[in-house]
C-alpha cells in the first residue's frame, strides 16, 4: 500500500483551508480534516484521525433512510473506482445532537502513474438549513414517520452496525424474551436512539466492557406514564464508569454532557428522550459511579393493522 505523497505537508495545508476538507489515506482511514470539516460534523479532529468514516459516533444515513455503511461512504467508492463520487444529503447528527444534513464530494488522489490511488480528498459542503427551508419547518427536528415495526427482527438486523459503533473491545449481550408483539413507531429514529445510547456506553466503558441489550413485552399499570396496558421495554445497561447523582437528574438536558471535555462526542441523549416521548413512550436513566448506567424505554403495543416494516 502506498503512502500519501508529501503527507506531512497535506495534513498542514488541509488543516488551514477554509473549505470543509478531508484528507484519506489509501485504506481510506482520515489522516487529516479542516476545521471547517470539524465545524460542519461536528467532531473534533481527533475524533476523525485515524478513523475510516466521517461519521465515527452514530452511523449516517443516506437520503433513502438506510443506514450509510463506512465502506460506501464517497471516499471508499472513490478509492476502489478510481473516479470521483458524490452523495447528497447525507444525514447525521452532531456533537450538540442536532439533526444536519452534507453534501460529500470524494475524489481520488492518483500515483503519478496512475496505476492506483494513493488517498482521497473529500469535500463538504453543509447542507442542513437548505433541506431544512426545504422542509418548510423551523426545528431540525423531523416529525415522526409512523410505522408498524417488529422490534425483534429490527434490533437483529442492526447488530453489525451497533457492533462498530460500540467497537471491537464491547461485548454486545443480546436477550430477547419471545413473543415480542410489534409497536408503531418511526423505525429510522427508533434505529438511531439505539445508536446513540450505545455510543453512550462505549464512551462511559472507555471502548472495553460489557452492553447488554433486552427486549421483552410488559404489562403495566395504569399509574405508569405509558397509558397501553401492553408495553415494549428495552433496557441497555453498560458497565462503565457511570454518572454522578447531580449528572444523572441533569442528563437529558439540552447541551448537558456528563462526560469530561477530552471524552464527550455528542451523545444527544435529548433527541432519544424527545423521540421517545414523542412516540407515546417514557425513558428512565439509572446509574451509579464506577458500575455503570441502565436505560429503561417503554413503547406502546400496536395494535395497528398497518403495513410490517423490519
Amino acid at each position: 500500500m502506498r503512502a500519501l505523497p508529501g503527507d506531512d505537508i497535506l495534513r498542514a495545508v488541509v488543516r488551514i483551508l477554509d473549505e470543509g476538507i478531508v484528507l484519506h489515506a489509501p485504506d481510506s482511514s482520515i489522516v487529516a480534516a479542516s476545521r471547517t470539516a470539524e465545524v460542519i460534523l461536528g467532531i473534533p479532529s481527533s475524533r476523525l484521525v485515524g478513523s475510516r468514516t466521517l461519521f465515527p459516533d452514530v452511523p449516517a444515513q443516506g437520503p433513502n433512510g438506510a443506514v450509510l455503511d463506512a465502506g460506501h461512504e464517497p471516499a471508499p467508492h472513490a478509492l476502489r473506482t478510481g473516479a470521483p463520487y458524490v452523495a447528497r444529503s447525507i444525514q447525521f447528527r452532531r456533537s450538540s445532537g442536532e439533526l444536519a444534513w452534507v453534501d460529500v464530494q470524494a475524489t481520488p488522489i492518483l500515483a503519478p502513474d496512475g496505476a492506483e490511488p494513493v488517498g482521497a480528498i473529500s469535500v463538504l459542503h453543509d447542507v442542513t438549513r437548505l433541506r431544512t427551508l426545504e422542509r418548510g419547518r423551523e426545528s431540525l427536528e423531523p416529525a415522526l414517520d409512523v410505522r408498524r415495526i417488529a422490534p425483534g427482527d429490527l434490533v437483529r438486523s442492526i447488530r453489525p452496525a451497533l457492533q462498530r459503533v460500540v467497537g471491537d473491545g464491547v461485548h454486545l449481550d443480546f436477550r430477547m424474551v419471545e413473543p415480542i408483539e410489534s409497536i408503531e413507531t418511526d423505525p429510522i429514529q427508533f434505529k438511531q436512539a439505539l445508536f446513540t445510547l450505545a455510543v453512550f456506553a462505549r464512551v462511559s466503558m472507555s471502548g472495553v466492557g460489557d452492553l447488554q441489550i433486552a427486549l421483552e413485552d410488559v404489562h403495566i399499570g395504569e399509574a405508569m406514564p405509558v397509558r397501553a396496558v401492553s408495553c415494549l421495554k428495552i433496557v441497555m445497561t453498560d458497565n462503565g464508569a457511570g454518572v454522578d447523582p447531580a449528572s444523572v437528574d441533569r442528563i437529558f438536558e439540552p447541551g448537558f454532557a456528563s462526560m469530561p471535555a477530552d471524552q464527550r462526542s455528542g451523545f444527544g441523549l435529548v433527541t432519544v428522550r424527545d423521540f421517545v416521548q414523542r412516540a407515546g413512550g417514557t425513558i428512565e436513566v439509572e446509574s451509579r459511579v464506577g458500575e455503570g448506567t441502565t436505560f429503561r424505554l417503554l413503547f406502546p403495543r400496536s395494535t395497528s393493522r398497518a403495513a410490517h416494516v423490519t
